[in-house]
């Protein structure tokens, strides 16, 4: 069997909590090498760990972190392990470059063992891609004021067992990770979504992390279904189908904070002016129908027949916003 020689690669950006147990130097390292002696039987061995504690992931320029790419190109190492993906870098396009300058033309292999995340495989390989085409994305949303603050990104459920059963193998932890960045890009990014309450074995703990991470995120304008079989589809086979009552109240639930979620955000609104799309007349024709920048309906006197008026926000409910026509 042929060896895989395998660096860790630690890091914390400041100071501060570096004693904090769950995420100290010597615990990220541990569970790396944990990670490293579950795999032996594939051939992994410890190599070295690269360390770089207290200094940022926002440059380049860490003595640790160079050492690691050196002994890369040099063919020394063929598996980096982080603890987390931006253990290695806070940008996802330095990250990118790396990828495409160091680990993929040097076959390294690089496994976030807190992510679920391992491009010796090929999901690893189709979330790598994913990751680096996010990478133009994250440039285009900081940089091109065209682009609209506003992204659905589905999450379905916030159980990750749930997930697998859906069979959708992605990381929750990834998913939020580029909800972070998202942010940082542009701080004025909103996220919708959409989700599927009471999949055949969904539990009531499974269902909390639905909501918990709908707390977390704070979605707004985002979808919500109740499961349904359909025939010929696996799902509609299982044996663990939760009942339609159960069904019904988590997805009252959900649709609970979602709503007041967005009636928070709506008025956050109030005061504030943005270029808005008219859609029409309502019924009556006192009055435009216009759309957001955040996709919310807002409604405004019919004074203009211009498709793009700048409106400010006088009111806002759960649903929609009203404003008035700013005059140039």
């Amino acid at each position: 069997m042929s060896k895989t020689r395998c660096a860790i690669y630690v890091r914390k950006s400041t100071e501060h909590g570096l004693d904090m147990e769950f995420n100290s130097l010597d615990n990220q390292e541990q569970a790396c090498r944990a990670y490293i002696m579950s795999q032996t039987f594939q051939g992994w061995e410890f190599f070295k760990t690269y360390l770089d504690g207290g200094i940022s992931g926002g440059t380049m320029a860490r003595p640790g972190l160079q050492e690691l790419l050196t002994d890369i190109r040099a063919g020394k190492i063929q598996c980096v392990l982080v603890y987390k993906i931006d253990r290695l870098s806070r940008s996802i396009y330095d990250f990118k470059r790396m990828m495409k300058k160091d680990f993929e033309p040097n076959n390294c292999n690089l496994v976030s063992i807190t992510q679920s995340f391992d491009t010796s495989n090929a999901m690893g390989k189709l979330t790598l891609n994913m990751l680096l085409s996010f990478a133009e994305f994250e440039r285009e949303v900081a940089s091109e004021p065209k682009l609209l603050p506003f992204l659905n990104m589905p999450i379905q459920s916030g159980s990750p067992d749930v997930l697998t059963r859906m069979n959708r193998p992605y990381s929750l932890k990834l998913y939020l990770d580029i909800i972070d960045r998202l942010r940082i890009a542009r701080p004025d990014i909103q996220i919708s979504s959409d989700f599927i309450v009471g999949f055949p074995g969904e539990t009531d703990a499974d269902f909390e992390q639905t909501m918990e991470i709908a707390r977390r995120v704070k979605y707004i304008n985002s979808y919500t279904f109740k499961y349904s079989p359909r025939p010929h589809t696996a799902a509609a086979l299982m044996t663990d189908q939760v009942p339609e009552k159960i069904k019904r109240e988590r997805l009252a639930t959900l649709d609970g904070l979602l709503t007041e979620i967005n009636r928070q955000f709506n008025e956050s609104c109030i005061g504030k002016t943005m270029e808005c799309l008219i859609e029409g007349p309502d019924k009556t024709g006192k009055y435009l129908l216009a759309r957001s920048p955040y996709m919310q309906q807002v409604i405004v006197p019919n004074e203009s027949d211009d498709k793009l008026q700048t409106i400010e926000i006088t009111a806002a409910n759960k649903c929609s916003l009203r404003g008035k026509l700013v005059k140039n």
